[in-house]
């Protein structure tokens, strides 16, 4: 016979081991990045005056609006098609 539901979803997500292991792709993930920001350059790298001085540096590139326009188009339709409902 079929079990009932359980009333509180992250007990029955936490039953099945796929949970298990997505909780512990997760929490790896997390270490990792954590690890990488910290013994590694990447926190130097993505400090608000670096950074500023990518985007004044891309500012001042002539084919600046076309990687803009690409990456929109690409985005929109990777992460999330905005294209067709824009087109339409």
């Amino acid at each position: 016979m079929h079990s009932p539901p359980c009333p509180n979803r992250l007990q029955h997500l936490l039953k099945s081991s796929g949970s298990w292991r997505l909780l512990a792709v997760v929490a790896v993930g997390i270490v990792a990045a954590t690890a990488a920001w910290r013994f590694t350059p990447l926190a130097a790298w993505a400090s608000p005056e670096h950074v500023a001085s990518w985007l004044d540096r891309f500012e001042a590139a002539a084919w600046a609006p076309l990687v803009t326009i690409a990456a929109f188009v690409v985005g929109g339709l990777v992460l999330f098609p905005l294209l067709p409902p824009i087109a339409a």
